[in-house]
């Protein structure tokens, strides 16, 4: 047999096991409603992804096919209560998936959230616990009351309006700002300092919203998330040596006193 001929037969196979392993994929889940083209490939969700309005067209989703729709040939969604309860259950068969891993900044080791082995993920849990039962914080709540204070001195200073002058106030940010703050001084001792300068100081939630659009897309094809958060690709991600962002944030965290101590 030719060489023309042999390289024909081989990729009439790898295009015939293709074939196969997708229609098996298909099989697997036809009894579950979705869009036409989803039971085979992934780009009717790609594209509600890079639209930037999955949210809502999955929701449409459900809202036409019901409570549990295929979305993707391995995807599924639902706006059932009871299916997310039974999902959720604390005995439920059911093991975090792949999408978990897309929220692993770190190509060496995963984080609390992005864990998916049931033992190491509730070590990493029994281990953070402390810190969120307010044991552990002696200065929870002076922490809390204070930065109220912050707040409500903020407010009186800058957005008191009178019958002859309007100032309005983006609270969604403002109370963005505090939780930063409350959230800082628990854990490090002291505050990024937003509500006294009424402003993002560390542009975290800028870069936060800068990046979303990324987040989504690495949660929903997770594959991806393996490439960006690579070793290669590591200078890439945030650094503590950064000036800004979740970086800036990590290097404030590395300095702390309660860090060090």
């Amino acid at each position: 047999m030719s060489l023309p001929s042999l390289a024909l037969l081989a990729f009439s196979l790898v295009v015939g096991i293709a074939l196969l392993l997708r229609t098996r994929t298909w099989l697997r889940l036809r009894h579950i409603p979705g869009p036409a083209t989803a039971g085979y490939s992934e780009l009717w969700l790609l594209r509600k992804t890079l639209a930037g309005h999955a949210h809502l067209d999955t929701a449409e989703a459900c809202e036409k096919y019901g409570p549990l729709v295929r979305i993707g040939p391995n995807h599924l969604i639902t706006n059932d209560p009871d299916v997310l309860k039974t999902l959720s259950a604390v005995r439920s068969p059911y093991r975090r998936s792949i999408w978990y891993e897309s929220s692993q900044l770190e190509p060496d080791y995963s984080n609390v959230f992005s864990e998916r082995d049931e033992t190491r993920h509730n070590d990493l849990r029994a281990k953070m616990a402390a810190g969120y039962s307010g044991k552990e914080s002696e200065d929870l709540e002076q922490a809390i009351d204070g930065n109220i204070a912050k707040l409500i001195r903020l407010l009186d200073s800058k957005y008191v309006s009178t019958d002859t002058s309007y100032k309005p106030i983006d609270f969604a940010t403002t109370t963005a700002f505090f939780t930063l703050d409350v959230i800082s001084e628990i854990a490090f001792g002291k505050a990024f300092g937003n509500l006294e300068a009424d402003e993002d100081v560390s542009s975290y939630l800028k870069t936060t919203e800068a990046v979303i659009p990324m987040i989504i897309l690495l949660g929903a094809f997770p594959w991806l998330a393996k490439v960006f958060f690579s070793r290669p690709l590591k200078s890439l991600l945030p650094s503590d040596t950064d000036t800004v962002g979740m970086g800036k944030l990590t290097g404030y965290a590395l300095a702390s006193p309660r860090q060090q101590g």
